[in-house]
């Protein structure tokens, strides 16, 4: 399953390994490789908002660099 935007969601139980509850904030934000400092404001479902919307950072890193090398060749 993907992250989704709201913990809310029948399928996000789906997403922890061993117990049948929502990922938490922290959870997602490891998942989508935020730096373990990273800090994300706002309600709670905007929380889970923003980060289900995220690009993890090493697949954005990935596609820009191709997106680099393509446009240099």
């Amino acid at each position: 399953p993907t992250l989704l935007t709201s913990p809310a969601q029948k399928s996000t139980n789906l997403g922890h390994p061993f117990e049948d509850r929502p990922l938490s904030i922290e959870e997602y934000l490891a998942i989508q490789e935020f730096p373990k400092d990273y800090h994300v404001t706002g309600t709670l479902m905007k929380q889970y908002t923003q980060i289900g919307n995220a690009v993890p950072v090493r697949l954005a890193e990935i596609l820009g660099t191709a997106i680099q090398k393509t446009l240099e060749s």
